[in-house]
């Protein structure tokens, strides 16, 4: 017989015991074979439930956020969105940075380095004062 071990795990994993559009991230004993594990609640959620619509993962945190971020009170830098398809995307300094994106002090910095061949220009569109028309 193996030791068991009392308290939570350092690490937390998806809870697949749970529907999607209503699960979270959780760390108690004993992690199911084969699960991703994910050092923080937070990075379980954006890795595992990035797209769900409820909030039900994000809302399990211990200081989950409240409503919806303010235009102004958002990151002080930009990364890329890459919940977007790259043609219609553009950069976006809105919380929590999802962990491993490059991020860039100005949305023109990062629009440049991420998305410089994009046909449409939907990147630099979203700019606060976008150019307008062809350069002269």
């Amino acid at each position: 017989a193996s030791p068991t071990e009392s308290g939570d795990l350092d690490v937390f994993y998806p809870d697949s015991e749970t529907p999607w559009s209503e699960a979270g991230c959780i760390n108690t004993r004993p992690l199911p074979s084969g699960r991703p594990t994910f050092d923080t609640m937070l990075e379980c959620c954006n890795a595992q439930y990035g797209g769900q619509i409820s909030g039900a993962c994000i809302s399990m945190l211990p200081s989950p956020p409240t409503g919806s971020p303010t235009e102004s009170g958002d990151l002080d830098v930009f990364y890329p969105d890459s919940e977007t398809p790259w043609s219609e995307a553009g950069c976006i300094n809105t919380r929590p940075l999802p962990s491993g994106r490059p991020t860039f002090d100005t949305m023109l910095e990062c629009c440049n380095a991420q998305y410089g061949g994009q046909i449409s220009g939907a990147c630099i569109s979203m700019l606060p004062s976008p150019p307008t028309g062809s350069p002269t």
